[in-house]
């Protein structure tokens, strides 16, 4: 896997400090940033943009 297939959008990822299950849903830049969704405890919708580094992969999307 070279760095640009490290995530897919629709892929689950986590921050590698844990925190909440997020979506990469905008975009990835060539630079591996990923923009990514995600709900909060309190229902509120968030969207934020992480290096790729700061990131582990949870589910691929279209894993079985």
């Amino acid at each position: 896997m070279n760095d640009n297939d490290k995530f897919k959008v629709g892929d689950v990822v986590v921050l590698n400090s844990e925190g909440p299950h997020m979506t990469v849903v905008t975009h990835i830049a060539p630079s591996g940033a990923c923009g990514v969704s995600w709900f909060s405890q309190d229902g509120s919708h968030n969207i934020h943009e992480f290096p790729e580094q700061c990131l582990r992969l949870v589910f691929r999307h279209g894993d079985n």
